[in-house]
């Protein structure tokens, strides 16, 4: 149970990397992909626990020119998640008194179209979405690790570079 949602804003998310893999399966094509970096946060947590679940984009990579985010499927024929493996833990906390409590209790991962100034139609992006809890601190960073199968499909756009200001749209 959330006490607050929050979309966490590109610029939050530090050192993206992404790799992937294209393989034949005899029967269909299919994209292996893994998305790993780690999230800013910083959920308070007082005398009781704080709970909140906080959305992101998956960015591909990160330079000067902004963070370049995958858009898959078209607002026609959307893409679809086959399989994945999703990790979120926490990787930096700020503990305020020995009885110091801080957990990322549930994550999940989805393919929603979002719009975004300049754009036509609404891309589907990924959106990982995690719960967090903290008591007696400050969680400050969640990292991530996620690995996910779609359809090879021609309509995977890797031209979607925005500055960090961009949040997810929920």
């Amino acid at each position: 149970m959330s006490d607050f949602n929050f979309s966490v804003t590109l610029g939050n998310v530090i050192l993206p990397s992404h790799v992937e893999w294209r393989i034949n399966t005899g029967e269909d094509q299919k994209l292996i992909e893994v998305y790993t970096g780690s999230v800013v946060v910083e959920h308070h947590g007082g005398d009781s626990t704080g709970r909140g679940t906080f959305f992101t984009y998956l960015p591909l990579s990160a330079d000067r020119e902004g963070l370049t985010l995958r858009s898959y499927g078209t607002d026609t024929a959307p893409s679809t998640i086959t399989s994945s493996a999703i990790l979120a833990t926490p990787v930096s906390v700020s503990l305020e008194e020995d009885q110091t409590t801080f957990a990322v209790d549930a994550w999940g991962l989805q393919l929603l179209p979002q719009s975004f100034p300049g754009v036509g139609g609404a891309p589907q992006v990924l959106i990982l979405n995690f719960d967090t809890a903290i008591r007696n601190g400050v969680l400050i960073r969640v990292g991530y690790h996620v690995t996910l199968t779609t359809p090879l499909i021609a309509a995977i756009n890797d031209g979607l570079v925005l500055g960090g200001g961009f949040a997810p749209q929920i």
